[in-house]
């Protein structure tokens, strides 16, 4: 084989050398398109860059009529045109304007060029010393080790590294390409480098068959014979530099249109028959998959697929078929336009400018920019210089100008019919006629008279929650009020009945123009889903936003389950969107039924509810990111105006709390709870009702919980009396505990009452207003109430367990037998009853002991309750003194009363604790074991001191005084031995009326 090289370099002349390498080369091809060295030159043959013996790289090839196949070519392929169609382009093209180029260059692989000496070591050399050669010998004649006329490649006798050390003057250049470019900021990159001088290029495509040709051109730059090979016009799609195209270069761009007007038949034919590449670019580096996905063309789509179609392959604005997909759902949902689609998508400019990060090589982009009607960006001459500057191309050295060719009035290609009656121009012909009807129709509109807002603009959740703080620290004595008919009259929409799909539209109401909007979304998701089931990556999806904030946009449920499922990271970081994650954004966004769907489905697909949101102090010079908000606290400090909003705040913090955000988390000193305090009791009562909340938790910075910031005077006087009583009495219900020690800043309490008494002595914190005074009583005796039924339900379910325990061990025996081992009979007479008796069976069976599912055992402990019952309190039943026995008569009806009891249990719903507020472990004083929380005065609930006076009947129960002891036996039904207390310490004192205050 006979290779032209043309050798360049310092006192070097330019002379025709023979030399066994396959690189770039004038040669002869046969018919069957393989190199022949030694056969007859009957056909103008191929120019251009070859690479283990086939193309591959730009390149032209000429036919006997003259025509030109343009390009870059892989073996008999072309993968690349210097050719698009004139009319709009139905892909988004990012990089047609100067803001565009700037935002895509942050995406766009990243080269450097690097150096490799060659000849370090000789292996000849070392050759011939591993055989005993003398050193000196073996360096003089080394080279008569090799023939000259090597043509084995591959052969360890051919003398390549000799042949680039002496052409290349021992510096041999190559590539290495950034993998890290897309995970990591494009300018820590540079800042990172050792050389600040080392050349930096972007890859002519993001696709790794692109970036491999530019690498592969770009190291045999020095053997391109200028005039034969014109790389620049090819890459810049200045195709009129060239002659016609022919049937290759025909094929592949009917392989394009057809694509897009979903000619499967001539897809099929033109891949299977005429060997076009089904990955075959136009001067865009848009596919057949995107010009398809464009139009919508399932069945193309799935076809070119499975003809080897990349479908991740990238254009030259670093988007894949499946972002083009996702960019042109949003468009369609949003009602974006053609006219306006560049500048909504791109962030606003940067000022200034910033400098330019690598240069491109051989290219020049301002070619590609499409004229479409109306300016998206109005540039100034000085700003489109500085562009220019910006992305000029890098040129060999050797290259000359291109010759000035006057432009034709029109592109013969493009506008005019062939001369030509072959099958293949014909098509194309048709095709391009049918492909710029419908585009001009579909794009070409009037010019936009308003700027479009940023789509991708991001709502700062710190700045809401920093509102809210100044606001409050204005008007700290105008805290927000409740509404109470928003509390109990307004019925809030059940998560079921929210709409699920932004598609389920009344079909009834629904215009023309809602209808084919409503197609369009349905064809666009369908073609969604069919790229991603044909193996689409969701994570390569970067321009002009990653595919979950696009889908998030687009209030789209289904398309980010399809995301996910297929790959998509739902925790993923956007940097670039103030390191926020996909909920971050989706919380962030307006409140509506529609985000609410999204926000729901973002979670059920794993997103970390618990994340808490980045936050940087403005203090902090060096900007490091810091723990901020929860979501909650975001959520809960957002200013709303509808009552819609509102309601779907409420549903997002439950929706939070049931995914585990953690309401106590703190921020700048106040949890997501002390915000909701301050802002609505409309919110508060969310967190109170949700089984995920512990309402005994510190709240804020000054160490309190819910129930002392309700007792501190600024607070408790924000809140009427009504609305106060009701949210003491849910914060009791659902499970915050009165007997619990707290704090108060640095000062610690036995429990709320001790806070609250010393609070309404204080000199320094007295109540003025006696109105105040009496709301102040009248909320402590609440919680004071709520307090003592815990204690007596805590008592209840202590003696139920140890009676089950006895019951356990003898359950061999009778209940009646069993009756004589308990020792207690007394105080289960007088505290438990048989009905409440089950109660406590039913909380004790959560429990993971197996005794309380003996079904022996409860009916045992029904029968021994129901006769210590008899005893004690029914009055039919009085001739039953302490000493009675149990007779088979009394046996016998307590047996049958018991299996009515338990036939009525289990077959009647009110039996069966359907009561949320009694599920929770908190809740549930008969499982605690605790006894030191409850050594309190059973009136005043204040901790006993050394004087306490314990009740002397069942010794249960102690008081902290006489006058404690004295209000306590004359409540009604509160004390079961308050007769034999009276007796006992106040024989001649009537009974006192004393109102109950009860929950």
């Amino acid at each position: 084989m006979t290779t032209v090289v043309k050798l360049r370099g310092v006192n070097r002349t330019n002379t025709k050398k023979s030399w066994p390498y396959d690189q770039y080369y004038t040669g002869e091809r046969d018919a069957k398109y393989r190199k022949n060295g030694y056969g007859e030159n009957n056909w103008s043959g191929a120019k251009g860059l070859f690479c283990n013996n086939i193309r591959f790289g730009p390149g032209v090839q000429s036919d006997a009529k003259m025509n030109n196949d343009v390009g870059l070519w892989r073996g008999s392929q072309l993968v690349r045109l210097a050719w698009s169609p004139v009319s709009p382009s139905v892909i988004p093209d990012f990089m047609a304007t100067p803001l565009g180029r700037n935002f895509v260059e942050a995406m766009r692989t990243l080269l450097t060029a690097s150096e490799r000496q060659i000849g370090e070591t000789n292996s000849a050399i070392d050759l011939l010393k591993k055989y005993g050669a003398d050193p000196k010998m073996a360096v003089d004649k080394w080279n008569k080790l090799y023939p000259k006329n090597c043509t084995d490649h591959n052969s360890p006798l051919c003398p390549v590294e000799f042949f680039e050390f002496n052409y290349y003057n021992k510096i041999y250049k190559i590539l290495e390409t950034n993998t890290h470019l897309n995970s990591k900021n494009i300018q820590d990159i540079f800042e990172n480098l050792e050389t600040p001088e080392t050349e930096r290029y972007y890859a002519w495509n993001n696709s790794n068959e692109m970036i491999n040709m530019f690498t592969h051109s770009f190291q045999n730059e020095y053997q391109r014979d200028s005039d034969e090979v014109d790389i620049y016009s090819i890459l810049s799609g200045a195709r009129h530099h060239f002659r016609r195209p022919g049937v290759d270069e025909i094929n592949s761009r009917t392989l394009l249109l057809t694509s897009y007007l979903g000619y499967t038949s001539n897809v099929a034919e033109l891949v299977n028959s005429n060997k076009a590449c089904a990955n075959v670019m136009d001067s865009q580096g848009n596919s057949p998959l995107m010009y398809a996905t464009s139009g919508d063309q399932v069945n193309v789509i799935r076809f070119l697929v499975e003809a080897g179609a990349n479908v991740d392959n990238f254009n030259d604005s670093c988007c894949t078929a499946l972002g083009v997909a996702l960019i042109r759902y949003m468009c369609a949902y949003k009602d974006i336009s053609n006219n306006i689609l560049l500048q909504t998508f791109l962030p606003p400019p940067e000022v200034p400018i910033p400098p330019p990060q690598a240069v491109e090589w051989n290219i020049n982009r301002e070619l590609t920019s499409q004229n479409i009607t109306g300016s998206l960006h109005k540039n100034s001459s000085k700003t489109k210089n500085i562009s220019s500057r910006k992305i000029k191309s890098l040129m060999s050295l050797k290259d000359k100008s291109p010759k000035k060719v006057d432009a034709p009035t029109k592109l013969l290609e493009e506008t005019d019919s062939f001369d030509s009656v072959s099958e293949e121009m014909d098509i194309y012909d048709k095709a391009l006629k049918e492909y710029t009807i419908i585009v001009n129709n579909l794009l070409i509109g009037p010019a936009p008279t308003n700027l479009a807002a940023y789509a991708f603009q991001v709502n700062d959740m710190i700045r809401d929650i920093e509102n809210m703080e100044d606001e409050q620290k204005k008007n700290t004595d105008k805290l927000p009020k409740k509404t109470i008919s928003k509390a109990k009259d307004t019925a809030k929409p059940s998560k079921d009945n929210i709409c699920t799909s932004k598609d389920i539209i009344d079909c009834v109401s629904m215009s023309s123009a809602e209808r084919i909007r409503l197609d369009m979304l349905n064809k666009i998701k369908q073609t969604i889903f069919e790229l991603l089931i044909n193996g689409a990556d969701p994570r390569l999806v970067r321009c002009p936003h990653s595919a979950l904030f696009m889908a998030i946009l687009s209030n789209s449920p289904d398309i980010i389950t399809a995301l996910v499922e297929h790959g998509a990271d739902v925790n993923e970081v956007y940097r670039q969107s103030m390191n926020y994650s996909p909920l971050d954004i989706a919380i962030s966004r307006e409140f509506t039924h529609e985000n609410f769907n999204v926000v729901k489905v973002l979670l059920e697909c794993g997103a970390d509810a618990d994340r808490r949101v980045p936050y940087s102090d403005n203090s902090d010079l060096n900007g490091v990111i810091g723990v901020g908000p929860t979501l909650l606290h975001a959520v809960v400090a957002r200013n709303l105006e509808t009552d819609i909003e509102e309601e779907v705040r409420y549903q997002l913090v439950d929706l939070l709390l049931d995914n585990n955000c953690n309401p106590a988390a703190q921020f700048l000193g106040r949890s997501a709870i002390d915000f909701a305090m301050s802002k609505s009791i409309d919110i508060l009562e969310v967190f109170i009702k949700s089984s995920k909340t512990n309402l005994n938790c510190i709240i804020n910075d000054q160490n309190q919980n819910i129930l002392v910031k309700m007792f501190c005077l600024q607070y408790f006087k924000s809140i009427n009396g009504s609305q106060r009583l009701y949210t003491l009495t849910n914060l009791l219900l659902y499970g915050a505990d009165p007997l619990l020690p707290c704090k108060s800043g640095d000062e610690a309490y036995a429990n709320i009452f001790v806070f609250a008494t010393k609070t309404k002595n204080d000199p320094t914190k007295a109540i003025a207003l006696s109105d105040d005074k009496e709301d102040y009583k009248q909320a402590i005796d609440l919680v004071k109430e709520c307090a003592r039924l815990l204690h007596i339900r805590w008592i209840q379910g202590g003696l139920v367990k140890e009676l089950v325990a006895t019951i356990n061990k003898f359950k061999h025996r009778h209940w009646n037998l069993i009756l004589n081992e308990w020792k207690k009979k007394k105080c289960i007479g007088l505290w438990v009853t048989p009905h409440r008796c089950l109660e406590i069976w039913k909380i004790l069976g959560t429990t993971k002991n197996q005794i309380y599912k003996d079904m022996t055992v409860l009916k045992h402990l029904l029968c021994i309750v129901t006769f210590l019952a008899w005893r004690y309190f029914d009055p039919d039943k009085r001739d039953l003194n302490l000493g009675s026995k149990v007779t088979a008569v009394v046996k016998g009806l307590i047996e049958k009363d018991v299996r009515h009891m338990l036939n009525q249990y289990f077959g009647n719903s009110k039996y069966a604790m359907q009561d949320l507020c009694w599920k929770r472990s908190y809740v549930q004083p008969e499982t605690m074991e605790a006894k030191n929380k409850f050594n309190v005065c059973f009136e005043c609930a204040l901790p006993l001191e050394d004087d306490y006076i314990l009740c002397g009947v069942c010794k249960l129960v102690s008081f902290c005084s006489l006058d404690c002891m004295r209000v306590n036996i004359d409540r009604v039904s509160c004390h079961p031995c308050s007769d034999d207390l009276s007796k006992r310490y106040f024989p001649e004192s009537k009974p006192l009326v004393v109102d109950i205050l009860k929950p």
